[in-house]
């Protein structure tokens, strides 16, 4: 029997889809001051509906760095532990810069971007975040357009 129950320190952002993402013109912005709490972890779930999109993303931390990984599964409320790893939990220095990444989604599913504040004790840290989707078929349809 699998484990649903969710994972105690994680913080998670409403699920987003591809499609609002392509609806707000490819971009989202999180809150002005998203506040990942010492010992917790903050999710943004983002369901994809079909394969063919790149999700990119960039953020920025302070007054230190975060750790940052993407899971995967086919479906939405699996629990973290439960997904596929798709880039592992690495530190980063997002307080002195920002940092980007980019994922081309391969398949239909759940693709988790996961802020990981867990290793702090006592420092929270102050997150600024964009999620943008490119839609790889759009862009080779405008390449073919004579």
């Amino acid at each position: 029997m699998m484990d649903t129950l969710p994972d105690p320190n994680m913080i998670s952002s409403l699920l987003l889809t591809s499609g609002d993402l392509l609806d707000q013109g490819g971009q989202v912005d999180s809150e002005p001051e998203l506040w990942v709490r010492a010992g917790k972890s903050y999710a943004v779930p983002i369901m994809v509906e079909r394969s063919g999109l790149t999700l990119k993303w960039q953020f920025s931390t302070q007054p230190k760095g975060i750790h940052f990984s993407v899971a995967y599964s086919e479906h939405d409320f699996v629990p973290i532990s439960a997904c596929e790893v798709l880039i592992p939990t690495t530190a980063c220095n997002s307080h002195k810069e920002e940092i980007e990444g980019e994922l081309l989604a391969h398949k239909p599913g759940v693709y988790t971007l996961v802020f990981d504040n867990t290793t702090s004790r006592f420092t929270a840290k102050k997150l600024l975040y964009k999620l943008y989707t490119e839609d790889q078929e759009e862009t080779r349809d405008e390449l073919h357009v004579t």
